[in-house]
């Protein structure tokens, strides 16, 4: 059991308080050197992903282009893309790899959706190698933009039979 000492009134000081937090703070001290520039390269280095929007709010569709770059020998498997509304509504859609079209696009009707107080568009980005994959979005969407917030990650190599 420690001890506090304490003041005439029979109150802690604040100078006790304070000597008896630094003690516990330094005995419980953690190293976490080896951690230093942890998350600096995961694997991701040459993906960068980047999927595009266009908003016609007169024909109510939204089209979606994948213009994400890829490191070498990995490409485009698929793009998993949501527009929500404010309300619970979700249309989906997918952008498949450009075959010889030239362009890995999508149109999502969203005439089914209430955009009363603007839509949302979340997409994940999914590499051939099953291993990078990447999700981002925008939020109160304007009539053209680019989906941001990417989180990119390479996972673990899936198991070989």
């Amino acid at each position: 059991m420690m001890h506090r000492s304490r003041s005439a009134s029979g109150a802690e000081t604040k100078n006790d308080y304070q000597l008896f937090k630094n003690k516990v703070m330094a005995a419980n001290a953690i190293d976490n050197s080896n951690l230093k520039n942890y998350r600096q390269d995961q694997g991701t280095i040459g993906f960068n992903p980047a999927v595009s929007y266009s908003y016609d709010a007169t024909a109510k569709e939204i089209d979606l282009v994948d213009e994400s770059t890829y490191p070498t020998g990995v490409a485009l498997k698929i793009v998993h893309v949501r527009v929500h509304d404010k309300f619970g509504g979700e249309k989906r859609g997918e952008i498949q790899p450009a075959g010889g079209s030239g362009e890995s696009d999508v149109t999502i009707d969203v005439s089914g959706l209430d955009v009363s107080k603007g839509l949302d568009i979340t997409a994940t980005v999914v590499c051939d190698d099953n291993m990078l994959v990447a999700d981002g979005g925008a939020y109160n969407i304007d009539a053209a933009g680019v989906l941001g917030g990417w989180d990119a990650q390479r996972n673990a190599a899936p198991p070989t039979v």
